[in-house]
């Protein structure tokens, strides 16, 4: 996220706000993770994420979100996987996922 925002902006997008066009974010997890070159790492975990909503927080708290990454979708983690390589599913993956299907 470009520049450093403080802990009471994070805390405002944590309890879930209303933005322009009536959109809602529900409440979600943020941590700053690390501070590098004056922009901020952040980890936020959503529950359900709706179009640009990442980037639509940022721009709410006047921090645009310079680079994102999925890490996580549901049960499955991406952790390991590194860009441009995929794995497959094992099968209790494919159950989770077609339980919240």
């Amino acid at each position: 996220m470009k520049g450093i925002p403080s802990s009471e902006k994070l805390k405002i997008l944590s309890k879930g706000v209303t933005l322009k066009g009536n959109y809602k974010i529900s409440p979600c997890n943020i941590y700053l993770l690390k501070i590098t070159n004056g922009n901020a790492i952040l980890k936020i975990k959503i529950r359900e994420g709706k179009k640009r909503q990442i980037r639509k927080m940022g721009e709410y708290i006047g921090h645009f979100v310079l680079k994102l990454r999925r890490t996580q979708f549901g049960p499955i983690s991406l952790k390991g996987v590194k860009p441009g390589e995929y794995r497959y599913l094992n099968k209790e993956e494919i159950r989770s996922l077609k339980k919240i299907l």
